[in-house]
């Protein structure tokens, strides 16, 4: 049991928390905060492909890269944005109804509308899902550089206000298949507590 928490893969996703720590540390420090913080979210991009690789899957490992993309976010989101915590919220309420499922989550779709499916297809390897990554990831980095601008490269308006409008729209596409999430979470909730109450003695 103690080798999993030693899985090369986990120990990315303890680095990244260490990287995300550093990022709060300098938040209000553009060059530094953004190298922390953009270092977290690239490593995101190989822990997954070295578990595979080194046969190091593992359901705490799918857990604890989930927990360090939500913190990351979380962090900046509730900074960058009075709305914020609306995002958050909804995000975290998605983690927990999903990991209910354990780590092959994105897998259970078989019944969602074909709009989730194209988002989730392929574990998020396609355009929809593309976009919405992107969106999830890139906005409120974004959202950030507005607010924290290096002083040589300030925000160009145009520039800026068409990417917070792709990347918007990534993320409310986003959150669409959250609440699809969400809905179907408490639809089976329910259900279950239905069968419950039907099957005890009268």
């Amino acid at each position: 049991m103690a080798s999993v928490y030693l899985y090369i893969p986990n120990l990315i996703g303890y680095l990244r928390f260490l990287l995300l720590a550093l990022a709060w540390l300098y938040f209000e420090h553009t060059a530094p905060f953004l190298v922390f913080y953009s270092s977290a979210s690239a490593l995101d991009f190989f822990d997954g492909y070295i578990a595979r690789k080194l046969n190091q899957v593992s359901s705490f490992g799918a857990w604890l890269d989930v927990m360090a993309d939500n913190v990351g976010r979380s962090m900046v989101w509730t900074q960058v944005s009075s709305w914020g915590w609306i995002v958050v919220c909804l995000e975290w309420s998605v983690f927990v109804s999903t990991h209910q499922l354990g780590s092959k989550w994105k897998e259970k779709f078989e019944n969602a509308p074909f709009w989730v499916k194209a988002v989730m297809a392929d574990g998020f390897h396609t355009l929809p899902g593309g976009f919405v990554i992107i969106g999830i990831h890139v906005l409120p980095v974004v959202l950030y550089y507005r607010i924290y601008p290096f002083s040589w490269f300030p925000p160009q308006p145009l520039l800026l206000w068409s990417a917070v409008t792709i990347l918007a729209a990534g993320r409310c596409l986003c959150a669409f298949v959250e609440m699809w999430v969400l809905y179907t979470q408490v639809t089976l909730l329910v259900q279950e507590d239905c069968r419950r109450e039907q099957s005890r003695p009268s």
